[in-house]
This record gives C-alpha cells, sequence and structure tokens, in this order.
C-alpha cells in the first residue's frame, strides 16, 4: 500500500514529482545495504528483538516524514531511517519462517516446510490484493482524479493515510504481536534437542563437563566452552548445582 501511495504522496500532496523519484530510490537502494547487517544484529539480538527493533526504527521514519510535513531535507532524513528498518525488518521476516518448521517438526514429528511455506506465500497474496482493494476504495472515497492539478482535501487525507497512517499503525501491531513471539529460542531447544536425542556418550560428555568445571564453592556454571580452551561461563543457576548434588547422594 505505502509503495502504491509514495507517487500520490510526493506528487500532490508534497508537490514533487522529483521527490517522488528521490524517495524510491532511497526505499530501493538503502533496504539493500541494510540487509548486510542482519547476520550479525540477529547473532546480537535475537531474531524476534531484531524485529521489533527494526520495525520501530521504520516507524520512526515515518514519523520524522510525518512532522516535516513539506520540508524536503527532513522527509529524506525520515525516508533513509525508514528505508533502514524496512530492509532489515523484512530480510529478518523471511529467517523467521524457518522456526515455525523446526518446532513443528519437534512437536508433531511432521515435516511441513512446505505446506507453511504456501501458506505464507498464499496469505501474503492475500494482504497484497486486500491493499490494492483498500487503497482503489480510499482514492475512490476522496474523489481522486488523474487529471486535476489539486486534488480535493479528502483526496489528499487519503493518499496521506495510504503512505502515511495505515503503515505507521500496522506497525504498532506488528511490534505487539512480535512481542508474544518465542520460537526463536524454542528452535534452538528443538535443535539441541535433535543433537541429543539417544546420544547418550554427548549428554554423558557435556554433564563431565559441567560437573568438571564447578567453582571453589562448588557451584555450577549455566554454561560451558570448549573452544579455543575449556572455560566456564561466570552467571549460574542454582538449580544445575541441586540437580548434580542430588545425583552424587
Amino acid at each position: 500500500m505505502q509503495s502504491s501511495a509514495l507517487v500520490y504522496y510526493y506528487k500532490y500532496y508534497i508537490g514533487s514529482t522529483a521527490m517522488s523519484s528521490l524517495v524510491a530510490t532511497i526505499m530501493t537502494m538503502v533496504p539493500m545495504v541494510a540487509n548486510l547487517t542482519v547476520p550479525f544484529l540477529a547473532k546480537r539480538l535475537g531474531k524476534r528483538n531484531l524485529y521489533s527493533t527494526a520495525a520501530t526504527v521504520q516507524l520512526v521514519g515515518l514519523v520524522i516524514i510525518f512532522i516535516g510535513n513539506l520540508n524536503t531535507t527532513i522527509i529524506i532524513v525520515g525516508a533513509f531511517i525508514s528505508a533502514c528498518g524496512y530492509g532489515v525488518k523484512e530480510s529478518i521476516y523471511f529467517s523467521m519462517q524457518a522456526d515455525p518448521v523446526d518446532y513443528g517438526e519437534w512437536k508433531t514429528g511432521i515435516q511441513a516446510a512446505g505446506t507453511l511455506s504456501s501458506v505464507n506465500g498464499f496469505l501474503g497474496k492475500v494482504a497484497q490484493a486486500a491493499a490494492g482493494g483498500i487503497s482503489g476504495l480510499l482514492l475512490a472515497w476522496g474523489a481522486y482524479s488523474s487529471t486535476a492539478t489539486v486534488q480535493t482535501a479528502e483526496a489528499l487525507l487519503a493518499i496521506k493515510a495510504m503512505y502515511l497512517y495505515i503503515p505507521m499503525i500496522l506497525l504498532v501491531c506488528s511490534i505487539v504481536t512480535m512481542s508474544f513471539y518465542k520460537l526463536d529460542k524454542l528452535r534452538l531447544q528443538a535443535l539441541a534437542n535433535y543433537a541429543t536425542f539417544d546420544n547418550v556418550e554427548l549428554v554423558k560428555r557435556c554433564l563431565y563437563l559441567f560437573a568438571g568445571m564447578t567453582t571453589e564453592e562448588g557451584k555450577i556454571s549455566s554454561n560451558v566452552f570448549v573452544k579455543p580452551e575449556n572455560i566456564p561461563d561466570d552467571t549460574f543457576l542454582y538449580e544445575y548445582s541441586l540437580f548434580f548434588y542430588l545425583r552424587s547422594l
């Protein structure tokens, strides 16, 4: 919806076709560069947090464009910030599609990658069709005329809603929805279960590593690292120590 409204917004609301070309270029090129930061940021923040952060950055960019009104410099800054958030958000979104596949296989034993991918693609097409339909309804409500030099106030409001208001509302909804997303951590648990299932020697090795790297007080670290050398983490879970103590009785 926003991409289709871009030309209308800058031609009729801002009054500059040159700005529409410039912003369109920013929205095309900047996300390509922003995508390169996703692997690093995903490791640092996690997928869910990265998605929410990127959506927030995109939202901030749209707010700046809204505040800038007719100031082209502020609009360009807002478009750049929004494009950065958009690029990262879209990239990590496609990466997150693997999480429900692994989690579903772990919980049910059914490999449904094809089905889930098809459902996701179908919903994407439905959303695009709905966005196009809503855009058409808004322009019709505003009595938009492609031949008019100056659009009605209602048409300008519809165009602004398509470019700013609705995307901002949807971004807020996505941030709130993502706060309930837990599969990024559960996916790691599923992968760990795959590696350790029925692998007694691996499990024994892990238990021995934990038990062999205790502190002077007998506490057991929550994590141990084996490369480049055996190093216990400096965080502790007391149930780990209790577990090993009970096992020793």
